[in-house]
């Protein structure tokens, strides 16, 4: 009766804002969190694809380690209700770098001059 039979990006969220690790939580204490905060008994099945909702709905951020992090302004998600469908084309928007524009040299300008070898 007690026992959720879904596991939410909410639980996982208040999971391991529980565990408050600066250094980023392990695949294996967000599972010790969950369970202890009352979790399903199958999480160790269902928790990845959980993990990877969040983050698409900027709840949570991943490290190159693979540790999980609460992503700055984390409350977004929270809810859990938001549908991937809802969330496809929700992507970074494409910033121009800064700084000053090179402008690249046309193919009859480069020749002769010793470009070939760089652009090819």
């Amino acid at each position: 009766p007690g026992v959720p039979s879904r596991l939410t990006v909410a639980l996982v969220v208040s999971a391991i804002a529980k565990l408050g690790n600066r250094n980023g939580c392990s695949y294996k204490e967000i599972v010790k969190a969950v369970l202890k905060k009352g979790g399903p008994p199958n999480v160790m099945f269902v928790l990845k694809p959980v993990l990877l909702k969040a983050k698409k709905q900027g709840a949570l951020k991943q490290s190159t380690e693979g540790k999980w992090f609460l992503a700055k302004g984390g409350n977004v998600a929270t809810k859990g209700t938001a549908s991937i469908a809802g969330l496809q084309g929700a992507g970074r928007l494409h910033r121009r770098p800064r700084g000053p524009r090179i402008r690249r040299r046309s193919r009859s300008r480069r020749r002769g001059k010793g470009y070939d070898k760089c652009y090819g």
